[in-house]
């Protein structure tokens, strides 16, 4: 179960309850409930559709994709200086890492992929 995950799903459906909150999210609560139970790991476009309706302006797409193992701080170093501060997840989010667009997280993440392609085919 990955606590910090659970508590960024927990902020952004704020006082909802977890029907209301899948509802508005267009997600099932099953999805939900499977995600919060450590039983599924949710996917970019559901991630993408819970900061589409969290009642918390802290919880953002990059903080979730961080949160659910879809992008890792310490690849992105492979590619970019990342400054010591942010290699801490939680100082990451309060540091700056939330100021990154959906097209920053995608460029970033489709960049990853290319450098890996890249190594793995130059057997580096």
């Amino acid at each position: 179960m990955n606590k910090y995950l659970n508590k960024l799903i927990k902020e952004a459906q704020g006082n909802r309850t977890q029907n209301e909150f899948a509802k508005e999210c267009n997600i099932n609560s099953a999805t939900i409930t499977r995600i919060l139970n450590g039983e599924n790991t949710p996917t970019p476009e559901i991630l993408r559709k819970i900061v589409a309706k969290t009642h918390n302006k802290n919880v953002t797409y990059a903080k979730l994709m961080v949160a659910a193992g879809h992008i890792d701080l310490n690849e992105m170093q492979d590619c970019f200086f990342v400054p010591e501060d942010l290699k801490d997840i939680p100082i990451a989010f309060d540091e700056g890492i939330h100021e990154l667009t959906k097209e920053d997280i995608d460029s970033i993440s489709d960049y990853i992929k290319f450098i890996k392609e890249r190594r793995k085919n130059n057997n580096i």
